[in-house]
């Protein structure tokens, strides 16, 4: 479950390469940016779609396990890294009963097989399906989210079970990953209680998209006598872009 979360809310939007570099090398919000109106599949600031875009990201993951001192096993830990590539492929459109405009979304990842996924931007909100064929409204972000904005997004773990997920712009001119004038989104789970300790925030950047999500957590797990404390660190960056030094 872990590396799933941590997978999906890097993957959950893919983003362009279209920026001015500010005199620190970094990325800043110029305001000349042309925000389409919503003719076919649509773009934005922070949706900048078009055909033949592509966005490189690398995961580091570190999980440790700390056991009681009288545990018949050790303290262990251990590091992943992987990587995965977002490309647009082609504007097209849902072949459900809604035949809207979208940007079909190839990612490949170090890890498993390619993933599609479709995205229509308008001019309030962006809206991500996971199938070609889907009639119903997928997944909604606002197009252009500002400082005290907040939303909520529902994911399907199974047939059965439906998860809720909480955004919330809480700063708006923050520097992530070589980029200036980020804005800074925390992510909560409703699941987050299973946890004693959890952050998760992404960082978007104008023109850009998201350029980095973090995610740390901490459980305890109740022993006989003790506790066993589990923690997980995963960092994911786009690794290729105008505000990154190659």
């Amino acid at each position: 479950m872990k590396k799933a979360l941590l997978i999906a809310v890097a993957l959950i939007l893919a983003v362009g390469f279209i920026a001015c570099q500010d005199e620190f090398g970094g990325i800043r919000n110029t305001g000349e940016s042309k925000i389409l109106e919503p003719m076919g599949a649509g773009s934005s600031p922070y949706f900048p779609y078009e055909e033949g875009k592509t966005w490189n990201y690398e995961t580091i993951t570190n999980d440790e396990i700390d056991y009681p001192d009288d545990f018949p096993m050790e303290d262990t830990s251990w590091t992943d890294t992987f990587t995965y590539v977002s490309e647009v492929i082609r504007e097209t459109e849902l072949t459900g009963s809604n035949p809207l405009p979208v940007w079909e979304i190839r990612t490949i990842s170090s890890e498993g097989p390619p993933a599609f996924s479709y995205s229509h931007v308008g001019q309030d909100s962006a809206y991500i399906y996971d199938e070609i064929s889907d009639s119903e409204t997928g997944t909604v972000f606002p197009s252009i989210p500002e400082l005290g904005d907040a939303w909520e997004i529902y994911t399907v773990a199974d047939s059965a079970d439906t998860h809720r997920t909480y955004y919330n712009v809480i700063e708006d001119d923050v520097e992530a990953n070589g980029y200036t004038d980020c804005l800074k989104i925390e992510v909560m789970p409703e699941w987050v209680e299973d946890f004693d300790e959890y952050e998760n925030f992404q960082y978007w950047a104008w023109d850009e998209g998201v350029v980095m999500t973090t995610l740390w957590m901490m459980m305890k797990i109740p022993a006989v006598e003790d506790t066993t404390i589990y923690t997980f660190e995963g960092e994911t960056r786009l690794i290729k872009g105008p505000g990154i030094e190659e």
